[in-house]
Parts: structure tokens; sequence; C-alpha cells
């Protein structure tokens, strides 16, 4: 069975109490999000042409080529979500710049 102590406590005591409570743990909610954040998602074949939407043979292009980079495991190839996403470049258009 577990004691309890009474004790007296000033309004200032109690809130920095709780206070240094509630930031370790939020502290600690924080540091899990950032190692489920940390990990490295995996895409398969399909799920990056689904992505990209382009065909199979073009996502081997992609990667004969250099513009993408996979992943071998076994037979299968992977590609990183993070790596699929920074390949793609932004373009320039000239509408509205005609001189």
């Amino acid at each position: 069975m577990q004691e309890f102590k009474i004790i007296e406590l000033s309004i200032e005591e109690l809130q920095q109490i709780i206070s240094d409570t509630f930031r370790t743990e939020i502290n600690n909610v924080l540091l899990t999000l950032k190692d489920i954040k940390s990990e490295v998602e995996y895409l398969t074949r399909e799920e990056t042409s689904e992505l990209l939407r382009i065909s199979l043979p073009t996502l081997q292009a992609y990667t004969e080529r250099g513009l993408l980079k996979g992943y071998r495991i076994g037979t299968r190839i992977l590609y990183k979500l993070s790596e699929v996403k920074t390949a793609l470049i932004p373009i320039k258009t000239l509408k509205y710049k005609r001189r």
C-alpha cells in the first residue's frame, strides 16, 4: 500500500512542479516524434511510378540515367521517398515574360 504525504505548497511552487512535469513529458513526446520522422520510408517500383505518374519502363530509364537512385535488396528495387521528392526540379516558365 502506498503512503500519501500531505505537504504545504504555495501556488507558485505547485505551478512550477506542474510546469516542469509537462515540459518533461512534452520533450519526451517530441523526441519520439523526431525518431519516427527520421526513419527512412522506402517505395516499391510500383509505388514510385504511381507517385510520379510514369510507367515502369520510364522509371527504369530514369534509374539507368541516374535521375533516380534505386536500392536493391534481393530481387526487389526500392526508392527512398525523400530522394524521389528531391529529384523533382522546378521548371522556370516564360509565361508572361514577353519582351
